[in-house]
């Protein structure tokens, strides 16, 4: 009996201290932006172009201007809206001003078990108003977690 009694709430200490192992954390990237390269072309060939002091915000979200602090850029991750099929983005740049329309499918992923669940977008779609930006091209239709670039902006 005396010893029923020892082993019992040892029992119950050695198995609280291994149900209680800390879970794996999400080690995978959960963000996802729409990539955007900037080009000009020169004679026919194509180059980076880096703009200084860019301005860009969402339409409706003014408030919130997604290069504020950054001096130069020659790309920019813009976040899709989630749970939406559409976005409305302003670049202002040299005192002009384009405004960028991105359409998409949104596609929810199991990512993993750590991770959870992940919001892609399929079937990107995008057009511009051409002040400041000469073309475009959709390079990779799907926007997911990684850094490839979905859209070239050649600048004039």
């Amino acid at each position: 009996m005396n010893r029923t009694i020892f082993i019992l709430p040892f029992s119950f200490l050695l198995l609280g201290m291994i149900s209680c192992q800390p879970s794996p954390r999400c080690t995978d990237r959960t963000d996802v932006y729409i990539n955007i390269g900037f080009y000009t072309l020169k004679n026919g060939i194509e180059t980076d172009t880096l703009l200084t002091r860019p301005v860009i915000y969402g339409i409706g979200r003014e408030d919130s201007v997604l290069t504020s602090g950054i001096s130069s850029l020659d790309k920019i991750g813009l976040p899709p809206a989630p749970g939406q099929t559409s976005c409305l983005f302003v670049l202002n740049y040299g005192g002009q001003s384009d405004t960028l329309s991105f359409s998409y499918t949104p596609d929810l992923q199991f990512l993993s078990f750590e991770c959870g669940f992940i919001e892609f977008y399929t079937d990107m779609e995008f057009t511009t108003t051409n002040h400041l930006i000469d073309s475009s091209a959709v390079t990779q239709p799907l926007v997911s977690n990684n850094d490839e670039e979905n859209i070239r902006l050649y600048i004039f």
